[in-house]
């Protein structure tokens, strides 16, 4: 009897995956170029060659992979690793997937539920309205400084009709005290300063065209003592259009940040942003 028992699980393991179909794919760029400068500095004239990398993009190796499991259902992850190509070493600060890491299960009905490390709703790859897809990052998500959000877990919506409506939520978003106090000048959070993420977001793209505008509004906490307290709002967002006519393609957008105040006690913030 234990025989036959062992034999049936097997089974239905073999048909299970039989099933399923798996993917994983890896991509990347490789960014790197040799530059000569010249100048004068402090009355003399200054030259120099020298080898640089990430002039257009920075350079990464990415995975993916995506398991279909049937009836429009599918699970899968991301996980790619930015480097300098001259010296191998991460760019993120050492984090080793430092352009993002994230699962997720979608679905063609309802959209998709995504969790991990990853980009925030105003990051151009997303929205579409940077035509560049470098220079509305400039311009936003600068109070966290890397376009993308730790602890994230969001929900996109599937398309309708050229519509898609993103939402997230973040319970810390970076860990870092320099970002912390780009969040709240001058004052200082500490190692165990805490700071919440809420993202809203909606793009339209039809064609040619692409409409979007994207909001994140932060909450800054101080963890350092028993008693958790908000010391600080802050928000960012932007909205633009991207139009694509074949040989050429335009974007304008608008992008602006509202640091929290420098002025907070006891929870309350004494000034507008």
């Amino acid at each position: 009897m234990q025989k036959k028992i062992i034999a049936l699980a097997v089974a239905g393991l073999v048909s299970g995956a039989a099933f399923a179909q798996s993917t994983v794919t890896i991509d990347g760029i490789m960014d790197m170029g040799y530059q000569y400068s010249w100048g004068v500095a402090s009355g003399s004239h200054t030259k120099k060659m020298s080898e640089i990398k990430s002039g257009w993009d920075g350079s990464r190796v990415g995975f993916h992979g995506v398991e279909d499991l049937g009836n429009g259902l599918k699970v899968g992850f991301d996980a790619t690793a930015g480097f300098d190509i001259d010296t191998g070493r991460s760019y993120g600060g050492g984090s080793l997937m430092s352009e993002g890491s994230s699962l997720y299960v979608t679905n063609a009905k309802w959209g998709s539920i995504r969790g991990g490390y990853f980009s925030s709703v105003l990051d151009s790859d997303i929205s579409g309205i940077d035509v560049s897809q470098r220079h509305a990052y400039l311009g936003a998500d600068l109070l966290i400084g890397t376009g993308k959000e730790a602890n994230h877990v969001s929900y996109s919506s599937p398309d309708m009709s050229g519509l898609k409506v993103i939402a997230g939520y973040s319970s810390n978003v970076n860990t870092t005290v320099a970002n912390a106090q780009d969040v709240v000048p001058v004052l200082d959070l500490g190692a165990g300063a805490n700071i919440r993420a809420y993202d809203v977001g909606a793009i339209y793209k039809n064609g040619p065209i692409a409409v979007g505008a994207g909001y994140i509004g932060y909450r800054a906490q101080n963890n350092n003592t028993l008693s958790t307290s908000d010391i600080g709002n802050a928000n960012e967002w932007q909205a633009g259009v991207s139009y694509n006519f074949g040989v050429v393609a335009a974007s304008l957008y608008y992008a602006a940040q509202n640091p929290a105040s420098t002025t907070v006690a006891n929870g309350i913030d004494n000034t507008k942003a």
